[in-house]
């Protein structure tokens, strides 16, 4: 209990690691907080950050989509970078088969014929964050091409490294170097597919216990 109120606790989260979230009434926030750090001064467990910056970089290292910030949306437009399903790598959510519904046979099409573009992580040594939007290039066939463009990033604390996802061109798919532009400098960008951290005690039952 807190301050004579109960938190709920649930074993998930938006996270690559084993993850909680704790639910509580807004009254309860700051005691909340000064608990966790008073704990976490008291058996010296760093805390490199919290809050959406945290959030940011723990769904990245997962994989993890967000909408308006791997897309666009109806509530945050942004033309020509809207993705479907099948561009943002979760086309297993759509059934094809089901009542029809709007957007069913364009979605149907792009099944048949491949989507245009593909959702990639990326990992890059530069401490700097590229600018969402930034344009992603390769060399193909011995000449510069944009091939996507970088969706959003954030510093890893845990990688040490600077992460994020890019949406790529459906044909360059298979790519694992390009490259970004950061105040006008080059900046190297690795490719990847699926999560870039993938814990085995992200999925134990009972969830593991420290030190037993």
């Amino acid at each position: 209990e807190l301050d004579g109120a109960s938190m709920r606790i649930s074993r998930m989260g938006f996270t690559a690691d084993l993850g909680y979230e704790c639910w509580l009434g807004p009254h309860q926030r700051d005691a909340f907080q000064d608990g966790i750090m008073s704990v976490s001064r008291a058996m010296e467990i760093d805390i490199p950050g919290y809050g959406l910056a945290a959030l940011e970089a723990c769904r990245l290292e997962a994989g993890l989509i967000v909408p308006g910030w791997d897309c666009a949306t109806e509530a945050d437009p942004n033309p020509g970078f809207e993705r479907s399903p099948f561009e943002l790598g979760i086309g297993w959510l759509v059934d094809l088969d089901t009542r029809d519904f709007v957007g069913r046979e364009a979605l149907a099409a792009q099944k048949r014929e491949g989507p245009r573009f593909v959702l990639r992580s990326f990992v890059m040594d530069d401490e700097r964050k590229p600018e969402d939007g930034s344009t992603l290039h390769a060399t193909i066939d011995g000449a510069d091409r944009q091939i996507g463009l970088i969706a959003c990033s954030s510093w890893s604390w845990g990688m040490r490294r600077t992460i994020g996802h890019a949406s790529v061109e459906h044909p360059h798919a298979r790519l694992k170097l390009a490259w970004t532009y950061i105040e006008n400098e080059r900046v190297t960008v690795e490719l990847s597919r699926g999560p870039l951290i993938d814990l085995e005690r992200r999925r134990q039952v009972p969830a593991p216990i420290e030190g037993a």
